[in-house]
């Protein structure tokens, strides 16, 4: 679905959010493992707790917690409209399709050339920005445990992580350092969304347009719903679902259900935890899949 462009600057003609996802997400706010972030409507972002990898983007490596919230100010000014948060690490994705990372860059998670340091302070990723072309409409982040994803009008780029195929992309190699186009086979997605627990594991789960689910990378515990517990290299379609429209991976169970009505809560991001951190109304079922 991607994400929405960019707002006019002051004093222009407001434009109000378009569709669910985009109030949603200019309303919501995040958590995975044990820091946070928050994205009010002017953009700006926040982070909180854990700050022991310079996770929180804060130019601080020296103090390992922080109680209340700390603005970034990094991104200021910037349109910042995703950010995404995993075991150590925290992307940012502005209205101009720049994106920003910022925390360890063990594995290569940040796609970042030296995969032997932390960034303290969000810093702009060259590579991954030049896939935007400049904008983020129909642009989306993703990211698990230590792999992460960016999908671009359809195809996704995987890296980091991939001891257990986190990436998608046919690699052998331990830890795939830049965006490397994802094994789709003519499949375009809509979504995407990552999961995972620890530093081997993760997996990913994408949608397409006729609701169709796809998950590849860690499935020890049977969670891409493939009817196997082999590792899953390339996306694959997971059937016996209905008609999906939204997914979320957690650590080791990724869920999907039905749309919300537009009066509902808003849905949480993915918890690190081996359970969807994601809720529909109660009037809607929702289904989740796992050993």
């Amino acid at each position: 679905m991607g994400s929405p462009g960019c707002l006019p600057a002051a004093g222009g003609e407001e434009r109000r959010p378009t569709d669910q996802r985009e109030r949603r997400l200019r309303r919501s706010g995040g958590t995975i493992r044990h820091h946070s972030w928050h994205l009010p409507t002017d953009t700006s972002v926040w982070t909180v707790g854990l700050n022991r990898g310079s996770d929180l983007g804060l130019g601080d490596s020296k103090r390992d917690t922080y109680t209340t919230p700390q603005r970034v100010t990094t991104l200021d000014g910037l349109g910042v409209v995703q950010v995404v948060a995993a075991s150590g690490h925290m992307l940012a994705l502005t209205c101009t399709g720049k994106v920003y990372v910022w925390g360890s860059n063990g594995e290569g998670t940040l796609a970042m050339p030296s995969t032997d340091r932390a960034f303290t302070k969000p810093t702009l990723n060259k590579a991954l920005s030049a896939l935007t072309h400049g904008s983020s409409v129909g642009v989306e982040l993703a990211t698990g445990s230590f792999s992460a994803d960016l999908l671009v009008h359809g195809q996704a780029y995987g890296w980091g992580n991939n001891r257990l195929d986190q990436c998608g992309c046919g690699s052998t190699a331990k830890f795939v350092s830049t965006p490397t186009p994802v094994r789709q086979n003519g499949v375009l997605f809509t979504s995407i969304y990552g999961g995972g627990n620890y530093v081997d594991d993760g997996h990913t789960v994408a949608l397409d347009a006729a609701g169709h689910a796809y998950c590849w990378g860690d499935n020890q515990e049977g969670q891409c719903g493939v009817g196997s517990t082999g590792v899953v290299a390339v996306p694959t379609k997971v059937h016996g679902l209905p008609v999906v429209t939204q997914a979320r991976a957690g650590g080791s169970t990724p869920c999907s259900w039905p749309p919300m009505e537009p009066s509902g809560p808003a849905a949480a991001m993915p918890s690190a935890k081996s359970e969807t951190a994601a809720r529909p109304t109660s009037s809607h079922r929702y289904q989740c899949w796992t050993t």
